[in-house]
């Protein structure tokens, strides 16, 4: 078997019953791949599905990035639009929520037939939208959802693997990846600490090799600024915000900074850090191409022997965490119990920020490619 089920059993949020919290085992995934040559004759088929927003795909298009370091796989985005009279319902009042779907797109925004459901051709193989189904259905997402859960009803031949917590009945998926902070388990569920990335080393040094052509002027040693916005839980208001510039500005006597927004970062908040560091030894990244590079943010992490980053931002924490190097977390109002939780896991990882900066060594996280490896186990499995 490709799964290993431990025996202590876990009470199950939501559910009545406990379940036992699912673990891998990549001896295990090693030896089903030694047995499953089909790979090499058709590459397996992944489909990364979200609505599009930057977090939730580079969630899903990092596992499956991860997947194909594994096997051979070809990967395609999907991102979905719905009915906005189905976002106001719940996912079991979607009725069939094919049919609520109003658009699919490529990652070059081509539209797919998004009117074409789940059904087979005449050779017999499974469509939808009008394209060959996936083996692996990757999606992450609240309008995701309701897809999710259908299609494992409809064909659940396709492995399903949701992100993050889903807040309905686990067993409506093959496979779910939620961050160790909802402290959601069960037998297919495969928590991480932080969310799924797409960072890859490899990549990161090829593309800071590029930003250093234009930053070169940028003193060493450099602190990479990531800077988020208001969530849930955490608020950028003027008082955290106020504090956050005057500790990059004094950082800026001892480092050369590289700061970059989030989709997130209030307008007014970018033009104050704009105009309050001003400075020769200061680069802020305007959204332009530069280098070669339509979005330096990897680039960025190559270059850095420090990172900032604002603490709400789960998706940016990870990435940080992903370098192995000092993770310095910046301030905001407000917190959460589940932030907490998240905070601790990454304690030896991230410190609250405080100048002189301090260096310290950690085993860089590689959650994505442990859960790549668990949901491979897992589809091989069922072959």
């Amino acid at each position: 078997m490709a799964l290993f089920i431990t025996r202590n059993a876990i009470a199950l949020r939501r559910n009545q019953f406990t379940m036992p919290q699912m673990t891998h085992s990549k001896q295990a995934l090693d030896e089903a791949l030694t047995h499953k040559t089909q790979f090499t004759n058709a590459p397996l088929r992944v489909w990364a599905v979200s609505d599009g927003r930057s977090g939730m795909e580079n969630q899903v298009l990092g596992l499956a990035e991860a997947i194909s370091r594994l096997v051979p796989t070809k990967i395609s985005v999907k991102r979905i639009t719905v009915d906005q009279r189905a976002e106001k319902l719940p996912a079991w009042g979607w009725g069939d929520p094919f049919k609520r779907v109003t658009g699919v797109y490529d990652e070059t925004g081509h539209p797919l037939n998004h009117d074409l459901p789940p059904e087979k051709n005449d050779a017999g193989q499974d469509k939808l939208w009008g394209e060959t189904a996936p083996d692996i259905w990757l999606a992450c997402g609240r309008r995701t959802i309701p897809l999710t859960k259908a299609l494992k009803t409809k064909r659940p031949q396709i492995c399903t693997v949701q992100t993050q917590d889903p807040k309905t009945d686990i067993a409506n998926f093959d496979l779910i990846i939620p961050p160790h902070h909802d402290a959601l388990t069960g037998e297919n569920v495969l928590p991480i600490i932080g969310a799924p990335n797409r960072f890859s080393a490899a990549k990161a040094q090829e593309e800071a090799a590029l930003l250093e052509k234009a930053l070169g002027h940028l003193p060493k040693p450099r602190l990479a600024v990531l800077i988020g916005g208001n969530s849930k839980a955490f608020t950028m208001d003027e008082a955290s915000f106020g504090t956050i510039i005057t500790q990059l500005e004094e950082a800026t006597k001892h480092y050369g900074l590289m700061i970059t927004f989030s989709r997130r970062t209030p307008q007014a908040f970018q033009e104050l850090i704009t105009t309050h560091l001003a400075h020769p030894d200061v680069w802020i990244w305007n959204g332009a191409p530069i280098a070669g590079l339509e979005n330096p943010y990897r680039a960025i992490l190559g270059l850095a022997d420090h990172i900032a980053v604002t603490e709400e931002s789960t998706n940016m924490i990870t990435d940080a965490a992903s370098t192995g190097k000092p993770v310095h977390l910046l301030n905001l109002t407000g917190g959460s119990p589940k932030f907490d939780r998240f905070h601790q896991s990454v304690a030896h990882i991230a410190h609250p920020f405080s100048l002189p900066l301090k260096t310290w060594e950690y085993e860089p996280l590689r959650e994505t490619d442990r859960a790549a490896r668990a949901i491979l186990a897992h589809y091989l499995a069922t072959l």
